[in-house]
């Protein structure tokens, strides 16, 4: 499927969109329209004769009139391929064969379902509807929905790998790296009985760890018994259904945590797995035997950029070391990563056979545009009211941004200064990150409340810029307005395909590397996207039957 994923992603259509930002693209010194782009331009544009203010707008089947942008998205999410809806005949051909390979290109994200599963031609036909978050989900100490409904999942399915298998029976130490505030370290040391090192950049992380720990004692004495709806407050074990007898050890022992924060890489890692296991060996019963080798299960709850494959690479060469003395042993891990936007360079292509379709003369190379666009989720945006309605904010403030930039372009911004507060006027002039220009930089992130209506936004961002533009250059294009948001409704649909892609590369590398060490990989929908966990896919690296130490 890699090689698939990767020639769409390096078709003309697909790079040409990939390639631009808004930002730039509504630049007046840089404004190209791609030939690919032709005709869905054109259409995102019309009037359909109407007013020239309501550009870009089109009537639904309800009768309400909405942005065309809207109509892209509703099908691109609709749920089976042949579902029919006459505006969706309005779409040109382009658009339409566009956002259906991008159905089609892409792993599955459904709850439970294998990763690789394709559905043929129908790429979303076989989504379940989404489930909310359940009220015991909901009622775990501290945690919003979203983070206890990825505790919950994970520490079950930590709990389920460790009894499937007798090689894994045994374990009872965990490294979770990048543990953040250790919500996933408490929950598997409190309901799995396991010893756990958390490790962490952060010292401000660690120490809010450790407030955790402390007010978590205190409100858990305050939960009354007689609790009917869901789990009691802080208590994971009944949510998650831990097996029997796992919250102890086998002398009767509760489970250990212990933070360490470090700048996590792979050797610094080793290092720190290496002191800890050589202080719980020492505090071993006489009894065991000093020989062997701690078998060691690694887990990262969205560890972030490069943090994955320092993690993943510390985990194979530990692995594929040699020596008797080793104090720990690598037994299986439980990886879901995120923030592709921080990926070091050497970080993708990994996989021999995506690095080989890389060296194609027209092959597609991932750039910052590409990283950030990883982290979409569109088939989540018609969720629900609020969903709907962030994305609509998300578009809107692209989309306004890179107007705006069309207007500074045109405008002698410096010939009329006023004198901002708290404004730094000095900026590299020929700096451009992810598509923005120097004045964009500078003018930061605004409030949601700038972007309440085009006049405010305007009015906003000449207050923060320290410049007073023309009024009569300060009319919104309505048909620029809407040729935008298609393009970057159309790029964030790519985006699924591309994390797809990174996702695929990262288990075909894996496979590489533990071929020759009786493991297994495996990507596994940990989460359920509608809770709120956009990056819902682990890597999960378990052991055939054999021995482990």
């Amino acid at each position: 499927m890699s090689a698939d994923i990767h020639a769409f992603l390096s078709s003309p259509h697909v790079v040409s969109l990939l390639s631009r930002h808004p930002n730039r693209f509504s630049s007046s010194t840089a404004f190209y329209v791609p030939p690919e782009w032709a005709s869905w331009w054109a259409w995102a544009g019309e009037s359909q004769g109407l007013p020239s203010s309501t550009a870009g707008r089109h009537t639904d089947s309800h009768g309400v009139s909405e942005p065309t942008w809207l109509l892209i998205l509703r099908y691109y999410a609709r749920v089976r391929e042949r579902e029919q809806d006459s505006a969706w005949l309005l779409i040109p051909d382009d658009a339409r064969s566009l956002v259906d390979a991008a159905r089609r290109m892409q792993v599955s994200r459904v709850l439970d379902e294998p990763v690789l599963y394709l559905g043929t031609a129908d790429g979303f036909a076989h989504r379940r509807a989404p489930s909310p978050v359940s009220s015991s989900e909901d009622r775990i100490l501290g945690m919003s929905p979203k983070k206890a409904h990825e505790i919950i999942r994970m520490s079950a399915y930590i709990s389920k790998l460790l009894s499937s298998s007798p090689v894994l029976a045994d374990v009872k130490h965990v490294v979770d790296i990048g543990a953040g505030q250790a919500y996933l370290s408490r929950a598997i040391r409190d309901e799995l009985g396991l010893h756990v090192l958390a490790l962490d950049w952060s010292d401000v992380q660690s120490k809010g760890a450790a407030r955790r720990e402390t007010i978590g004692h205190k409100k858990r004495k305050k939960v009354p018994d007689d609790l009917t709806t869901g789990a009691a407050i802080g208590d994971v074990g009944e949510v998650i259904g831990v097996r029997k007898g796992s919250q102890t050890s086998e002398d009767g022992s509760k489970g250990s945590l212990t933070y360490k924060t470090l700048e996590i890489r792979s050797d610094s890692l080793l290092r720190a797995v290496d002191e800890w296991a050589e202080e719980m060996r020492a505090n071993q019963e006489s009894g065991s035997t000093s020989g062997e080798s701690l078998p060691t299960l690694f887990v990262a709850l969205h560890a972030c950029g490069s943090l994955t494959l320092n993690l993943l690479r510390a985990f194979i060469s530990r692995l594929q070391g040699n020596g008797a003395k080793r104090r720990w042993a690598p037994c299986a891990a439980v990886i879901v990563g995120c923030c592709y936007n921080l990926l070091e360079a050497g970080d993708f292509p990994l996989s021999r056979k995506v690095i080989e379709l890389s060296r194609q003369p027209s092959a597609m190379h991932l750039t910052p545009n590409h990283l950030h666009l990883a982290a979409q989720t569109p088939g989540q945006w018609l969720r629900t009211k609020e969903t709907l309605e962030a994305a609509k904010l998300a578009i809107r403030k692209v989309v306004w941004r890179a107007l705006l930039q069309n207007i500074l372009e045109k405008h002698d911004s410096w010939s009329v200064p006023i004198v901002p507060s708290n404004v730094d006027t000095y900026l590299d002039k020929t700096a451009i990150i992810n598509g923005e220009t120097p004045s964009l930089r500078r003018l930061g992130r605004l409030n949601d409340s700038a972007y309440s209506d085009w006049g405010t936004f305007v009015r906003r961002a000449q207050e923060r810029l320290g410049v007073r533009l023309d009024p009569a250059l300060c009319e919104k294009d309505a048909a620029m307005e809407s040729r935008l948001e298609v393009f970057q409704a159309l790029r964030c649909i790519l985006g699924p395909v591309i994390e797809s892609l990174i996702l695929l590369d990262r288990e075909e590398w894996l496979r590489d590397e533990l071929k020759d060490t009786s493991m297994n990989v495996r990507l596994v929908n940990l989460f359920d996207q509608a809770s709120g966990s956009a990056r819902n896919i682990a890597i999960v690296i378990t052991p055939q039957a054999r021995s482990i130490g």
